[in-house]
């Protein structure tokens, strides 16, 4: 099997330019690109940009995560779409890997709208205002 190495962005670039590079580098679709790169910009807001992603982590990523299910009430597919860009961030762009237990942790507070509950009606058991089937379905359709 070869052993192929890793590409890693030009450090002398600004972050967001890293993870153009890094996307470019990979063929990712430019919508994509824009949308990894709006949830990016984003996750580094939320905390006031004051501390680069590198030096952030488990709990930061959590409470972006459970800002966006409490407060802006986001779907589901949303949600994980945002956490998919954040782990596209620390493992390609930062070489700053997310062990598998932040993205199952985070995967379990992935709650989905009312309007979405209403269309799936009685076929999915909800536990405290979650949808562990959908959430389930969700994570490991995307793990």
């Amino acid at each position: 099997m070869e052993n192929k190495q890793k590409f890693k962005p030009d450090h002398t670039l600004k972050l967001m330019d890293q993870v153009k590079q890094v996307m470019r580098y990979h063929h990712y679709d430019y919508r994509t690109e824009k949308t990894y790169s709006n949830w990016i910009v984003r996750y580094i807001k939320y905390f006031g940009a004051k501390n680069h992603p590198k030096n952030m982590g488990k709990r930061e990523i959590e409470d972006f995560l459970s800002q966006l299910a409490t407060k802006e009430n986001v779907s589901a597919s949303t949600q994980r779409q945002a956490l998919n860009a954040i782990i596209f961030l620390y493992r390609d762009v930062l070489d700053k890997p997310i062990s598998e237990q932040i993205a199952q942790a985070s995967c379990v507070g992935i709650r989905t709208t009312k309007s979405s509950k209403d269309r799936l009606g009685s076929s999915v058991h909800y536990e405290e205002g979650r949808m562990s089937h959908i959430s389930s379905f969700v994570c490991n359709a995307h793990a």
